[in-house]
């Protein structure tokens, strides 16, 4: 929401914004509302964006995402489908279609779109986000030979937790719960809130964990109506053993067994 107060104090040249720095100023509180799951808000303050500088795709993408959260896809999809009508290069469309497409149990046309993405996205760190979709998709779909070869591929890494969710996701899959979640541990213990929310997220969506399971730590990347009341980590007492630093050290118990048994045979 636009504040005005004082206004009436400042000199007539600090009175008002230029369009560019208020239309700015208005897309970072409606970006700061989104994270607080403020949508109402949100609705608002694009509104008044649209007022300023009509058409942007910041704002189209944003407004996409609102109502992906409220569950709306369809009417997401339509946002996001004029922002690549618009401008066909522009990735984050690409990637907000294939996550509406996901949401909707339509795998084969998410995994398209994430695969597009890839091609235009210049961010490593989203790609790899993107691959672990498609991961997801093939599993879905019952692709057992991509689903083999992108695990064989994984490996761990000091910047992001790929390996442990592919991994989870793959036992969920199979029904052996509890070494997807020894997985899901492991990347919490290990990982930021950020790095967790962009992977744990898609886990819940395909019903493979409960929103009460997830951690306090990455619910601002969840629904607002999330409300963790068992966070996992706080399961196993184990969390206080794992290394601070060292690739070596970053592979669960679970992983290192299953590695060390390969070895023997």
């Amino acid at each position: 929401m636009v504040c005005l107060a004082g206004m009436g104090l400042q000199p007539l040249s600090a009175q008002k914004a230029s369009p560019e720095a208020e239309y700015r100023r208005i897309m970072g509180q409606a970006t700061g509302y989104f994270m607080e799951g403020r949508l109402d808000e949100v609705f608002k303050c694009l509104d008044a964006a649209e007022k300023i500088r009509p058409g942007q795709k910041e704002a189209k993408n944003l407004k996409g995402s609102v109502l992906v959260r409220l569950n709306k896809y369809d009417e997401a999809l339509a946002v996001f489908e004029e922002v690549s009508a618009a401008d066909p290069n522009d990735a984050d469309a690409y990637f907000n279609q294939a996550e509406c497409f996901f949401l909707k149990n339509s795998f084969a046309l998410a995994k398209k779109f994430f695969r597009t993405f890839i091609g235009l996205n210049k961010n490593q760190q989203n790609s790899v986000v993107a691959a672990y979709q498609i991961f997801l998709c093939d599993l879905m779909l019952g692709n057992e030979l991509e689903v083999k070869q992108a695990l064989a591929a994984t490996q761990t890494s000091l910047y992001n937790p790929a390996f442990y969710y592919m991994h989870a996701a793959q036992c969920f899959k199979s029904g052996r719960n509890d070494e997807a979640r020894d997985y899901v541990r492991s990347a919490f213990r290990i990982y930021s809130a950020p790095l967790n929310g962009a992977y744990v997220d898609s886990l819940v969506n395909l019903g493979f964990l409960r929103r009460e399971e997830v951690t306090q730590r990455s619910v601002s990347y969840l629904a607002p109506e999330a409300r963790p009341v068992e966070p996992l980590q706080k399961l196993d007492d184990r969390s206080k053993e794992v290394p601070a630093t060292g690739v070596g050290g970053l592979v669960p118990d679970v992983g290192k067994k299953k590695n060390s048994d390969s070895e023997s045979r």
